[in-house]
């Protein structure tokens, strides 16, 4: 609810999903600019982001500034729950595997890069069954 100084309190469940929607209002993109620049780097249009066509898994590239390197956020949705523990495991270009792990949802995590070279991405779930499971192996493209 809007309150007499302008400001907006959204009351949210833990582990949840909100979203807030405004009509009415227009953006103000200067401080967007600012942090992207004016002509500045860009991702590429098409494979800066990606779906692994397996449980709702998604990776996309950030760019948060002309001056800072991309990195990719990536998640899987475990709506149902289902998932024990997580593993996310990425390489950049020719270098070593290295991993994320979490056993709690929300399963996100956010992928740091250095330089240009396509990252590769794929999970592994254990699931509180004790079924495993390993996603396909997806690409983002950072140029």
């Amino acid at each position: 609810m809007l309150n007499t100084a302008g400001s907006v309190g959204v009351d949210v469940e833990p582990e949840g999903l909100t979203v807030v929607s405004f009509r009415g209002v227009t953006p103000q993109v200067g401080f967007q600019r600012e942090m992207v620049g004016e002509g500045g780097p860009r991702l590429p249009g098409s494979g800066s982001h990606c779906e692994l066509d397996w449980r709702g898994a998604r990776a996309v590239g950030l760019l948060l500034g002309p001056n800072e390197p991309a990195r990719i956020y990536t998640y899987i949705p475990d709506n149902d729950r289902e998932i024990a523990r997580c593993t996310l495991n990425y390489r950049q270009g020719g270098g070593a595997v290295a991993q994320m792990e979490d056993a709690s949802y929300p399963f996100e995590y956010t992928v740091p890069t250095k330089g240009f070279e396509p990252v590769a991405i794929w999970f592994e779930v254990e699931l509180k069954n004790g079924k495993k499971e390993k996603s396909p192996v997806g690409q983002i493209l950072l140029k």
